[in-house]
C-alpha cells in the first residue's frame, strides 16, 4: 500500500481517489481530493486504476516547498 501524505493546505489525512465523470476513450477522469477542505489534484485519465492511482499519489506527495515561510 502506498502512503498518501496529508493535505498540504489543511493537514487532514482523509484523502480519497475519486472518479469525476464518465468513462470515455481516454479512460476514467480521476482525481485525489481532501475530504476536509476540498483541495483537489492532480487528476488524470485512468485505464489501469492501480498504476494510475500510484502515479497520482506520487504527484500528490510531491511538495514544491516543504519549508514554511514565516514572517
Amino acid at each position: 500500500m502506498i502512503k498518501i501524505l496529508p493535505c498540504p493546505f489543511c493537514g487532514n489525512d482523509a484523502i480519497d481517489v475519486d472518479t469525476v465523470g464518465t468513462e470515455d476513450r481516454e479512460g476514467w477522469p480521476t482525481v485525489l481530493c481532501c475530504q476536509n477542505c476540498g483541495a483537489m489534484g492532480p487528476w488524470s485519465y485512468v485505464h489501469d486504476k492501480e498504476i494510475a492511482t500510484k502515479e497520482l499519489i506520487d504527484l500528490w506527495n510531491t511538495r514544491v516547498n516543504e519549508n514554511k515561510i514565516t514572517t
